[in-house]
């Protein structure tokens, strides 16, 4: 059976809790000396015990730890408070030692641990469990959460609904802001709130000498002359990146600084770029100074109630699998990883790992093609199982007609129906887990308040 009130590591308390915890807090009664072993042994405790490994007497520890984390503040912010580069660290050491091995829910192999998010941390998510090997969780499941927190209808979400203060966001994709007056259609990204942003930005108008700057202020810009000057000045202005249409949102060629040490040029047609890198490595002492003193050239750009035109690549079969993923990454962490391990789990396994996708043959000429055979989307603003709000994401695990399932609910959203698999069991916890958007907590909801969330789910 699952506590109903516990908590995972990275909570709001910070404390280690759950099934490991429980075990850690009976294990912690022993001596907190030792070598860097006996802190891979106190890894899961209490944050009270780890602090009390590294902040005692045993300096070569420390030394030990600074040296192999030198960014790492190894001092805790408070009295009996670990900072949380302090917990880091303390998992590093023992996720990096050779002889901790675990067995991967993924693939099933014996393998060192890797940090694993049990709800992703791109979206929030902040508890995280030594679940998964480190092949499985970076060469496969780190890709499939960015697939889902940056390339998905679900991303429209993260950015519209991460606050600011919690951590930057920035939907993936070609975006652009058309400004009829002049022409000029303008790279914008979204960030939280859906606020656009103007990328700093050199535009060429085809045909003619003429030229335009935009950004969103005098420093942007000067960032953007920076960043050209050492593109001249290094020799390796045609070395960047090149981005090809689309033909009717390039009214101007422009080269575009993405972020302060990465660019790329966007052209009509291949073999333009040819031309731009001609005229900066031949004219680019007169262009800086115009660009610099010459406030007709130098626009800034400021978008109110602006139209932005989306470009985003989806991919619906990554969608699927991220949310299946984290579906199963509650089921090992809330249920077991024993459970989790069971061969009936085999096929979702598979699945997960991009080894078995099996999409439909017989589909219209229209109809986008994904694996529907674990996973089924509801509409949009539809929850099928708990009331759910938009500053939180919640995954309930259920037992019905012989499947483990699950409800996968996003943002207060997007729900899915998850079938983890078939098995026949005589008794199976209802779980429901909810995680903020924040990285500020997660918890598994206690029995009282799944019965609340119900009833406002039945009242809508």
């Amino acid at each position: 059976m699952v506590d109903d009130d516990r908590e995972l590591a990275g909570t709001d308390d910070g404390t280690a809790s759950g099934d490991g915890g429980a075990t850690a807090r009976r294990r912690s009664e022993g001596s907190a000396a030792g070598g860097a072993g006996r802190i891979r042994e106190h890894l899961e405790y209490d944050l009270a015990v780890a602090i009390a490994v590294i902040g005692g007497d045993d300096a070569e520890i420390i030394r030990d730890l600074e040296s192999r984390f030198p960014h790492s503040n190894l001092t805790a912010d408070q009295p009996g408070q670990a900072s949380s580069t302090t917990t880091d660290a303390l998992r590093c050491v023992w996720m990096s030692s050779e002889d901790t091995l675990i067995t991967c829910i993924y693939c099933t192999k014996s393998r060192p641990p890797s940090r694993e998010h049990v709800l992703a941390r791109s979206l929030g998510g902040d508890a995280t469990r030594p679940i998964t090997c480190a092949v499985c969780n970076t060469q496969i499941l780190s890709p499939l959460d960015q697939a889902l927190a940056r390339r998905s209808i679900v991303a429209m979400s993260r950015a519209a609904y991460t606050p600011p203060s919690a951590f930057e966001v920035e939907l993936e994709g070609n975006h652009f802001h058309y400004d009829q007056t002049r022409d000029l259609h303008t790279g914008v990204t979204l960030t939280n709130g859906l606020t656009p942003r103007v990328f700093p930005q050199l535009h060429f108008r085809y045909g003619v000498d003429e030229m335009a700057v935009t950004g969103e202020g005098r420093e942007s810009i000067e960032e953007l002359v920076a960043f050209i000057d050492n593109l001249i000045s290094s020799a390796t202005l045609r070395s960047l990146y090149v981005k090809v249409g689309p033909a009717e949102r390039c009214t101007t060629a422009r080269l575009v600084l993405h972020r302060t040490d990465d660019g790329y040029l966007r052209v009509r047609t291949r073999g333009d770029e040819r031309q731009i890198f001609n005229a900066l490595e031949s004219k680019w002492t007169v262009m800086r100074e115009r660009i610099l003193t010459d406030n007709a050239a130098a626009v800034q750009e400021t978008i109110e109630a602006p139209t932005v035109h989306l470009g985003l690549s989806i991919t619906l079969d990554d969608t699927f699998r991220a949310v299946t993923k984290t579906a199963f990454n509650v089921l090992a962490t809330d249920v077991g990883v024993e459970f989790a391990l069971l061969p009936e789990f085999n096929p979702v396994r598979e699945y997960v790992l991009g080894a078995d996708i099996q999409d439909p043959e017989d589909r219209a000429i229209d109809e986008i093609a994904v694996d529907e055979r674990f996973v089924v989307q509801v509409g949009v603003g539809e929850s099928p199982a708990l009331q759910s709000a938009t500053d939180e994401h919640l995954v309930t695990l259920f037992y019905h007609g012989g499947h483990v399932r699950a409800c996968v609910t996003l943002y207060g959203l997007h729900s899915f129906f998850v079938d983890l698999g078939a098995i026949n069991l005589t008794d199976f916890p209802i779980v429901a887990h909810r995680f903020t958007v924040t990285r500020a907590g997660n918890h598994v909801l206690s029995l009282d308040e799944m019965y609340e969330r119900t009833l406002l789910q039945r009242s809508r």
